[in-house]
């Protein structure tokens, strides 16, 4: 599952991308709990980019640290599980990424961490969960990414999973709608985007990692399976 991406563009194409200006720096390389812009509405229902940690900290958290495992990917077909479907209930984000970095197992990138993007280095839109945390000493978003089964390109070249892009022009559909799982799922199958992807920037993976290949294996045959008795988002909408 997706645990480090990028987003290398500049402000002008932030714009362009969604429709509002921002007047800060952002980080180009955003891994586990560290802070990367997402897309919500405001109290009026107007776009607005903001920081969020990467990693959702559950609604109900008494800390920012409270649970241990990091909760950056949310499976599209276990959203109505915890802790998505308390926060599913409160908010929805699309997250701007231009690549996002997996671990590969099989065919030519094996043994490597690769990097997918767009070959044309567009900004890519995923959609997200996010929750504010309160507490006297802190005020933060944090966010996770909805993650689906790999698009074919993604399956042929090393990963069974990846994150679920939808089309701009669902922002808008996706962040305003009624909260209930139900239309949660339709709006993001009916937004869907597949790009085209290619892959960069291969990093080879810590000794050991063939170990590890068995069992990625029978995940990706898993995955496989599923897609073909209930189609490529993995559940039947």
């Amino acid at each position: 599952m997706c645990s480090f991406y990028n987003l290398k563009a500049n402000h002008h194409q932030i714009l362009d991308w969604c429709g509002v200006s921002l007047d800060q720096d952002f980080p180009e390389t955003v891994a586990v709990k560290q802070l990367g812009l997402a897309l919500k509405l405001d109290d009026d229902g107007k776009r607005q980019l903001i920081p969020m940690r990467f990693g959702l900290i559950p609604a109900g958290a008494k800390s920012l640290d409270q649970y241990k495992p990091a909760y950056n990917n949310a499976r599209f077909e276990n959203l109505d599980k915890w802790p998505w479907k308390l926060s599913l209930a409160t908010g929805r984000c699309v997250v701007p990424l231009t690549s996002f970095r997996e671990p590969c197992y099989w065919g030519p990138t094996a043994g490597s961490m690769v990097n997918f993007c767009s070959p044309k280095r567009s900004i890519l839109g995923v959609a997200a969960i996010c929750q504010q945390f309160q507490s006297p000493g802190a005020d933060l978003w944090s966010m996770t990414m909805i993650m689906r089964p790999a698009s074919e390109y993604v399956m042929e070249n090393g990963h069974q999973r990846q994150p679920f892009f939808i089309y701009p022009d669902g922002f808008d559909e996706w962040l305003s709608g009624r909260k209930d799982l139900r239309n949660c799922r339709s709006t993001l199958a009916r937004w869907c985007h597949e790009p085209e992807l290619s892959y960069r920037d291969q990093v080879p993976m810590r000794p050991g990692w063939e170990k590890r290949q068995p069992a990625a294996l029978k995940k990706r045959e898993s995955e496989l399976g599923v897609i073909e008795r209930l189609g490529s988002l993995g559940i039947k909408v």
